[in-house]
C-alpha cells in the first residue's frame, strides 16, 4: 500500500512539474516580446477607448490582447469596466480565449456554463 502511494505521489509531482515548465515557458515567451512600455501603452489606450491605436498595437503584436495589469486585470476587463464597449468588442474579435471572469463580464453565458461544470 505504501508503494502505491509513493508511485502516485511521483506521478503527481511529474505532472505538476511538466505543467509548471510549460506555463513558465509561455510566460517567459510572452514577456520577451512585450516590453513593459508596450504593455503600459496598450492598457492606457484600452482604458481610454482609443480603438484606432488599440487595433494598430494588436496588428503589431496580437499577444497584447491577453495582457493583464499588475493586479491581474485583463485588457478586456479594463475595457468593460471603463465602459469602452467598442474596444471590448475589438478585443473579443481578436480571438482571445475568455476566462470565466471575462466571459461573465461580457455576457458570454455559454462559456460561463462550460467553465462551471
Amino acid at each position: 500500500m505504501e508503494e502505491g502511494r509513493s508511485g502516485i505521489a511521483k506521478q503527481v509531482s511529474i505532472i505538476c512539474f511538466l505543467g509548471l515548465a510549460f506555463y513558465s515557458g509561455e510566460t517567459l515567451a510572452q514577456r520577451s516580446d512585450i516590453t513593459p512600455e508596450m504593455k503600459q501603452e496598450f492598457l492606457k489606450e484600452v482604458t481610454q477607448g482609443n480603438e484606432v491605436k488599440v487595433r494598430e498595437l494588436l496588428r503589431t503584436n496580437p499577444r497584447l490582447a491577453r495582457i493583464t495589469d499588475d493586479k491581474g486585470v485583463s485588457a478586456l476587463l479594463q475595457a468593460v469596466y471603463n465602459g469602452r464597449n467598442n474596444t471590448a468588442n475589438l478585443l473579443l474579435h481578436s480571438g482571445i480565449k475568455l476566462n470565466i471572469f471575462e466571459a461573465s463580464a461580457t455576457g458570454k453565458t455559454r462559456r460561463v456554463r462550460a467553465a462551471s461544470k
